[in-house]
């Protein structure tokens, strides 16, 4: 996509609708095959609500994508390189069955290029992909995060940030993994207020 291309306030609303509308008609298929092709539009959707907020905030994002190494940029003062990632609650068998969290990674361990983006936003997303929240983190929140373990199937993760679905879910994953579970993460987990919709990171 060009980065000269107009998008409207108007084609967000219809887009995010639009993918909203096919994930509950795939749902009521119950066919798991068919709701892989919804969720696999997930990351989309995620940067569509990011661009949607940044609108009605009084920006004029651009949306990014393929080589560039971030999702969004704005041309402001000074400009800004946004990246966004989404999740749902998820298990993915890294803690016991009951622990449920968001989960988004920062960095691979193979990764390469370092400082692509000034901000990160990772959406948080029910299974509808109606509700969801953003959490904020400027590129001095992301340097405070600790490498991890190389755990199960997740050997390529480096850098990640995972908030649980509840305090309890939290305190049982620290128990069981207590070196999975950084220092920033348990401050996020903590205080999620802290990072939940703090948009004035943009500007600093």
């Amino acid at each position: 996509m060009e980065a000269s291309e107009e998008i409207t306030k108007i084609d967000i609303k219809q887009a995010i609708k639009a993918i909203v509308q096919l994930k509950q008609r795939l749902a009521r298929l119950k066919k798991q095959s068919l709701l892989r092709i919804a969720n696999k539009l997930l990351g989309s959707l995620g940067e569509l609500y990011v661009m949607s907020e940044l609108q009605e905030q009084g920006y004029q994002p651009q949306l990014k994508g393929g080589q560039a190494g971030y999702d969004i940029f704005l041309d402001d003062k000074p400009p800004r390189r946004i990246e966004v990632k989404t999740s749902v609650l998820k298990k993915e068998g890294v803690y016991s069955e009951v622990v449920l969290y968001f989960g988004w990674k920062v960095e691979s361990w193979n990764q390469k290029k370092k400082n692509k983006y000034d901000v990160l936003v990772c959406v948080a997303m029910n299974d509808c992909f109606k509700k969801h929240d953003f959490y904020i983190f400027s590129r001095e929140d992301i340097s405070r995060l600790d490498s991890v373990p190389k755990v199960g199937r997740f050997t390529s993760v480096k850098k990640k940030i995972h908030l649980f679905e509840n305090k309890k879910g939290f305190q049982k994953a620290v128990k069981e993994k207590p070196a999975y579970v950084t220092s920033l993460e348990r401050v996020i987990n903590k205080n999620p207020q802290r990072f939940r919709n703090q948009w004035d990171k943009i500007k600093n």
